[in-house]
């Protein structure tokens, strides 16, 4: 792989874009990013992307192709997660996006959005870091890897992305105590198998990937009065000040939120629901580290290229 490659990650909220080529070192040089919000997530009673949403997604592939097209990139991956995955008119998007924008999407498997994730990441991690367990928190599912730097030793993937949990609870604005109960229930149930292996692995550091955790990242960093640096893609979020923002976050309003700097306007309505999901994995697994990765899916599809 010697020329200019452009990713396509069709996720459940956002449809993200990556152009990138290898360095001469054979490391990932970004040269442009782009994410467009198209909240595909299908309708809770019915399974169908609605056709709202069915046309932003198509809108927004039509967007990144005209992105690769000025920037003479031909050589295109392209592959949709759990909401084009899990919907009952999934193939009809695929054919569309295929007959219409000229995009051949591929539908990727659970296990496969995790292997991908476990690549992108491990290339962010540091030499000698030990085991550890990536918490990757899409708007369909939510991948589980325990792995080292080189090696992955245990995957899941769970339907419970935080537009599908929103779907599900349809929390009050703020968050009832009694829908957190719910939420904690659910979360117990759903997760025991991972908390069983961290546990098992004896894993005691989660590095977050993708959007929740960037919206994390970029939040805390505001907090402190200074930007990241752009160019750190590995770096710790220390747990007191992650759990100071949760008790912060819960009993906030979508208003409150839509002001809270570092925090984009499209993740306003479902940071609550990851924030819960990480406070309670994290407690139940009993983790001691939390990092945040800049590198997850579409880094590692890009890794996986030849």
């Amino acid at each position: 792989m010697s020329q200019k490659v452009g990713i396509i990650d069709c996720g459940t909220n956002t449809f993200n874009l990556l152009i990138g080529e290898p360095s001469s070192e054979g490391k990932l040089q970004i040269l442009f990013k782009n994410k467009i919000p198209v909240k595909l997530a299908p309708s809770a009673a019915t399974g169908v992307i609605g056709k709202n949403r069915f046309a932003r997604g198509i809108d927004a592939l039509f967007v990144h192709k005209n992105t690769l097209t000025n920037m003479g990139v031909t050589q295109v991956f392209a592959f949709a997660t759990s909401a084009i995955r899990d919907s009952a008119n999934g193939a009809e998007f695929v054919e569309t996006a295929k007959s219409s924008v000229g995009i051949d999407i591929k539908v990727i498997s659970g296990e496969e959005e995790a292997e991908l994730i476990h690549q992108g990441v491990s290339h962010t991690i540091p030499e000698n870091f030990g085991r550890f367990a990536i918490m990757d928190i899409g708007g369909g599912s939510v991948e589980f890897i325990i792995g080292t730097k080189t090696e992955l030793i245990w995957l899941q993937s769970l339907k419970l992305g935080v537009s599908r949990l929103k779907g599900q609870i349809q929390p009050n604005d703020p968050i009832s105590q009694h829908q957190i109960e719910v939420f904690q229930h659910k979360i117990l149930e759903q997760t025991a198998e991972v908390i069983a292996k961290l546990k098992e692995f004896e894993v005691k550091t989660i590095v977050g990937s993708s959007g929740s955790f960037d919206s994390i990242q970029k939040m805390l960093e505001a907090k402190r009065g200074h930007d990241k640096n752009s160019e750190e893609i590995f770096s710790e979020l220390p747990l007191a000040e992650v759990q100071k923002l949760y008790t912060d976050l819960i009993p906030s309003t979508l208003a409150e939120r839509m002001g809270i700097k570092g925090l984009i306007a499209m993740r306003a309505d479902m940071i609550v629901m990851a924030m819960m999901l990480i406070n309670e994995v994290c407690e139940l697994g009993g983790i001691e580290s939390l990092y945040h990765s800049e590198y997850a899916l579409k880094e590692g599809a890009f890794y996986n290229l030849k």
